[in-house]
């Protein structure tokens, strides 16, 4: 930028000499430019603005930032480098305080605007049933939801198998003990031995083992001393008494012994999973027994039993992890069991870092879909946590720039986070989205258009508050003391000139209007000398030039 200046100086001093020697049309558009710098210095802040001007910015862009309510300055809507360079030396104070003080209210504008549409984006994903202040009030808003979920459906299913086992009903006392080894069905070995063979025989061998599962050890053991007829709660016979049956609620409290080790278990989660197993192998176990025949009472036991157990099943699968590999299991029951905080339930959501970019999320979010509802206040607050989270939006932190923001709503619509993107937002929104990003990219300074350390802007604000004192030098050493006082008024009247100019200038740009030059304005009036020295039709052919040829 400096070096534009003292360029621009020096056009305007070699003027009247090239204008003298022809080189130089005194009506051209150079020659007005050139008439008007030595006046208003803080023109050659930033090169010329009609210069090499490339083509202009898709009007699509304009479009969007007009429907979005973004109102773009005229380097921002062509494109036009010169313009952005001009526009930024306005800003930095390079041609002047009035400019600078319309450039900087203008900019003001324009990032209230930015926030606008960005509110305006986060108000639909909101859906207008919530209005989160940062990302970790979406983890919040979820954690409570999930928890009043999980609750429900457990006091649901505890319910359904309470109603099931109040019924009248009697199981055979073989269902404990077994019918002995020579028994030809399922029934020979004790209830403990039969639950411990099923485990080792599944596809997914649970082994229960003293070291490894101590609880689930113990869970197997009190079902040796149920057996063994050591009924204890459920109900221990006198000596000499014989067995007949033990009652619905008897099995029921076996039942409860089983889900009491799970309590106790929970620390361990290996251990947990195990005395899961045992629970579910029991209540397999009584099915089975109920369809061998060594059940009689209520006939509905048997639906209600298995209408329990298929919501208790219906329970593990969405709020307990299945498996190792079970990423989502073990984040749900983070939440529900655990009580993560909001920070970190933000992060199952989103991700720590770039939003959508971990499988997690993406997994995590079918399910509370499901869970929570499509149309729920709770999916709402997912939807416009993820657009914070996007856009910067966190307590504590310095508001993201437009070119960091464009970037991320890229990634995100378009990158590594589409997969989310899509199962949190229609096609639309990631589209009104996709659109505030080109705007906030159309609004990204470009390479080689702006001055970061101010230095040239500085240089032409000295330049300005010299120049009168050179024009008090100029007018003393012609005229002595009242030269030097003419000159120095002067010098201030042709400043402030530029002053208005540059103002009414920046109030053009920064509204969007491209300016057009003095000379360009005139042109109309005062046709270029090439038109006005045009020669006849077919002179050139005959070597006709100027007066000689006319014979003159």
């Amino acid at each position: 930028m400096a070096k534009a200046a003292l360029s621009s100086i020096g056009g305007a001093v070699t003027l009247p000499g090239d204008v003298y020697s022809g080189r130089v049309d005194p009506r051209s558009d150079e020659a007005v430019e050139r008439a008007f710098d030595l006046g208003t210095l803080a023109t050659p802040a930033a090169p010329r603005m009609r210069a090499g001007a490339p083509a202009p910015a898709p009007p699509p862009v304009i479009r969007e930032a007009d429907d979005l309510g973004v109102q773009l300055t005229a380097g921002q809507r062509t494109g036009n480098p010169s313009l952005l360079s001009r526009e930024d030396a306005m800003l930095g104070g390079g041609v002047g305080p009035r400019a600078q003080e319309v450039a900087q209210a203008a900019r003001a504008r324009q990032t209230d605007q930015i926030f606008s549409a960005q509110d305006m984006i986060g108000d639909t994903a909101g859906r207008g049933r919530v209005q989160l202040e940062r990302p970790s009030e979406a983890g919040g808003v979820v954690s409570d939801a999930l928890r009043d979920v999980a609750n429900t459906a457990r006091q649901g299913f505890k319910r359904q198998y309470d109603d099931a086992f109040s019924g009248e009903g009697v199981m055979r006392p073989e269902f404990f003990q077994g019918r002995g080894a020579a028994a030809a069905d399922d029934f020979g070995a004790p209830l403990s031995q039969r639950i411990a063979k099923a485990l080792v025989d599944r596809d997914e061998p649970v082994i229960i083992d003293e070291v490894v599962t101590p609880i689930a050890a113990r869970a197997l053991k009190a079902l040796d001393d149920v057996s063994s007829l050591k009924l204890g709660a459920i109900g221990q016979p006198e000596a000499g008494d014989v067995v007949t049956g033990v009652t619905l609620r008897g099995v029921d409290q076996a039942r409860r012994k089983l889900v009491s080790f799970y309590k106790a278990s929970r620390a361990n989660p290996a251990d947990a999973r195990a005395v899961q197993s045992v629970i579910s192998t029991f209540d397999d176990q009584v099915e089975r027994a109920v369809a061998g025949g060594l059940f009689s009472g209520d006939e509905r036991f048997l639906d209600m039993l298995r209408g329990a157990r298929k919501s208790y099943t219906n329970y593990q699968r969405t709020f307990k992890p299945q498996g190792q590999g079970d990423d989502v299991g073990r984040a749900v029951q983070a939440i529900v069991e655990r009580d993560a905080t909001p920070e970190q339930v933000a992060n199952y959501l989103y991700g720590a870092s770039k939003v959508g970019s971990t499988g997690l999320s993406v997994r995590l979010s079918g399910r509370l879909k499901s869970v929570l509802g499509e149309e729920s206040a709770e999916w709402a607050a997912i939807r416009q946590g993820a657009w914070q989270k996007i856009t910067g939006v966190a307590e504590g932190r310095t508001p993201m720039g437009p070119q960091k923001m464009s970037e991320r709503i890229f990634e995100f619509t378009n990158g590594e986070g589409r997969s989310l993107a899509t199962r949190l937002f229609s096609g639309e929104e990631l589209e009104q989205m996709r659109r505030f990003g080109r705007v906030l990219k159309a609004t990204t300074a470009k390479a080689g258009t702006t001055n970061p350390s101010n230095s040239g802007n500085r240089m032409a604000a000295l330049s300005r508050e010299a120049f009168a004192t050179i024009a008090s030098m100029l007018g003393a050493s012609a005229s002595g003391p009242a030269g030097a006082a003419g000159g120095y008024m002067a010098g201030r009247t042709l400043t402030g000139i530029g002053d208005m100019r540059a103002a009414s200038q920046a109030r053009q740009l920064f509204s969007g209007q491209e300016p057009m030059s003095i000379a360009r304005r005139l042109s109309p009036a005062f046709p270029p000398i090439r038109e006005r020295l045009a020669l006849p039709a077919g002179a050139a052919a005959a070597g006709q030039v100027g007066p000689a040829a006319s014979g003159r």
